[in-house]
């Protein structure tokens, strides 16, 4: 008795000190969220993407390093960013007086974030802990018994961290919370089998049926993609909502409509979710230095959105728009 007590105490200690160790890229944390799975939930936002999408509204999250956010109208031109910056990177631009950065020498140090004293520097990504990011979400656990809700991992791909976050997930089962994932499904067949226990809910985006198309925009491969979908409507296709960003000049025509129907229809999925195109984060794009590729498409009304909703229901479908 006395040695299975030591011996459940050195695994408690071995688990807590895994969980201290272990830490995640993560670019924010938004509580009280209600359209990203069940009730009311915590979603944690985790840095790094396979896919280069050009209409991405989070463009910080597809590399998992710390990225530099510039807002250059904020900039007061005070020059303390330059003192402190250790690679040179911080450029004045001697038309306005504005203090510009150097992309290919700032590494994301955040010196001159901490520094600038009108926030038009920022840092995009921290590492936090397990255990850091389990006490967030046990902030509002009282909420989660109410309504059904629970943690959301999305980003960037969350589940190229899958293995980094199982003991994380772990210990949130043991509470009897709530677990979501949104995912491009563009990561290794493994890593969905290893959080398949774990995950209550799937909020499986698939953008295209084109595979040629879908490679061309995003870098992707399609088939992997549909082979994950294949692989999880095998083994829980009512946790399954599909999630279809509708993308002007790229995906909202009836020809695509019509063949995610059939798919979902030949792997029994009943419900979707349509996303119509918005612009909310073009802006994202300009103080990270980027060029915004989709930037000549105007984000799509609901109202257009409303026939397509109306084909799916016409074909046995449970849609919505929105999610």
């Amino acid at each position: 008795m006395e040695k299975n007590l030591s011996q459940n105490q050195d695994e408690e200690s071995d688990f807590q000190l895994m969980m201290n160790n272990i830490a995640l890229p993560v670019f924010n944390i938004e509580r009280f969220a209600l359209h990203d799975g069940l009730g009311i939930r915590t979603v944690l936002f985790l840095k790094g993407c396979p896919l280069h999408c050009p209409w991405c509204a989070n463009p910080e999250s597809q590399s998992a390093k710390p990225l530099l956010r510039y807002q250059k109208e904020k900039c007061a031109g005070c020059g303390r960013c330059e003192a402190v910056c250790p690679h040179q990177a911080v450029l004045l631009d001697p038309e306005n007086q504005h203090y510009l950065v150097n992309r290919n020498l700032c590494t994301g140090c955040g010196k001159c974030a901490d520094v600038c004293l009108n926030q038009a520097r920022s840092i995009s990504g921290q590492t936090m802990t397990l255990n850091e990011i389990f006490h967030v979400v046990l902030k509002d656990e009282a909420y989660y018994q109410a309504t059904g809700g629970g943690l959301t991992l999305s980003g960037g791909e969350a589940t190229l961290h899958a293995q980094s976050l199982i003991p994380l997930l772990k210990a949130l089962k043991t509470r009897k919370i709530s677990i979501a994932i949104e995912t491009c499904g563009a990561s290794h067949l493994e890593n969905f089998k290893l959080l398949l226990p774990y995950i209550d809910q799937w909020l499986f985006d698939l953008k295209s049926m084109d595979s040629k198309s879908f490679q061309e925009a995003t870098g992707g491969n399609l088939g992997q993609i549909l082979e994950t979908l294949t692989f999880l409507a095998h083994q829980k296709p009512d946790a399954i909502t599909i999630r279809m960003p509708l993308l002007p000049g790229f995906n909202d025509n009836p020809e695509t409509m019509a063949k995610i129907a059939q798919l979902m229809k030949s792997l029994g999925l009943h419900q979707i979710d349509l996303l119509p195109y918005h612009t909310l984060g073009i802006h994202k794009y300009e103080e990270l230095g980027r060029p915004y590729l989709f930037g000549s498409v105007k984000a799509m009304p609901w109202q257009e959105a409303e026939p397509f909703e109306s084909y799916f229901k016409s074909q046995g479908v449970d849609c919505r728009i929105g999610g």
